[in-house]
């Protein structure tokens, strides 16, 4: 952490190759990891909690809204009436699980909040593994599956993949992961979102359906691209927010009632 603050503040170092000394400040600027590590870097409680994002307060029946965002001065000052009522023999497990619940924080010991260069509400990435395709994809697999396809489309289905060519992709999946999606891992899901809606058509998938797989698709293009130009984050937010549309409309009141990785 002293070496990390070191890097923050500058120090003067010398450059050989101009034969002088020179100042070298190198912040922080971003942690990367999955959304559980990076719920406890931003002492966050996690996203099975009623405030499930670490970003910002929304809820399941507000998330369709743009809640407030979440500040370092307030997180740090909630944590600190989390220590401190954990220290008050007059407290009890219950008021410090009532605090926790109330805004979605646990007092971890992430230590980088002490850096000045970032905030951990803004600066960890969204992890698209377990965000997107074991968060989204997977439970509109799921979902497919089990609410929207039957038994003469689920041959036509094996059939299909049992004759495309994977050629392009290095790997093929299996016709019999109509049996087997629930044990797919991320690299199936990833495989599976670039070609599964041409199937889906064939089959004569509900219309409705298809188009959640195909804004679906969409997503996954912006996200896995080798390179990104100007306008991509526009074009990834509207993406997104086609496919949160396009998904509730199926059956608003049974996604209400689901938990989905955020």
């Amino acid at each position: 952490m002293a070496e990390l603050r070191n890097l923050e503040d500058g120090f003067v170092g010398f450059d050989a190759s101009k034969n002088e000394n020179v100042f070298v400040v190198c912040p922080v600027k971003c942690f990367c990891g999955d959304n559980p590590c990076q719920s406890q870097l931003s002492f966050h409680l996690g996203s099975t909690s009623t405030f499930f994002c670490r970003r910002c307060y929304a809820t399941k029946d507000s998330a369709e809204d743009v809640a407030d965002r979440r500040v370092k001065g307030d997180t740090l000052r909630i944590v600190c009436e989390l220590r401190n009522l954990a220290l008050d023999e007059n407290a009890s497990n219950q008021d410090i699980q009532n605090l926790r619940r109330q805004h979605g924080i646990k007092e971890t010991c992430p230590v980088f909040f002490e850096l000045k260069s970032i905030d951990m509400h803004k600066h960890t990435p969204v992890e698209s593994l377990h965000t997107f395709l074991l968060g989204m994809v997977k439970y509109l697999t799921r979902d497919t599956f089990e609410h929207y396809i039957y038994g003469a489309q689920k041959k036509n289905i094996y059939a299909f993949i049992e004759t495309f060519d994977f050629s392009s992709f290095g790997r093929r999946l299996l016709g019999n992961f109509v049996k087997h999606h629930k044990s797919f891992v991320g690299r199936d899901f990833k495989l599976m979102i670039q070609f599964i809606p041409i199937v889906f058509y064939f089959v004569r998938l509900r219309r409705d359906v298809l188009d959640c797989w195909v804004a679906a698709a969409d997503v996954a293009k912006l996200l896995y691209m080798k390179e990104t130009s100007a306008g991509h984050q526009e074009s990834l937010k509207t993406a997104i927010s086609d496919l949160i549309s396009v998904y509730l409309e199926l059956d608003e009141d049974y996604y209400r009632s689901q938990s989905f990785i955020t």
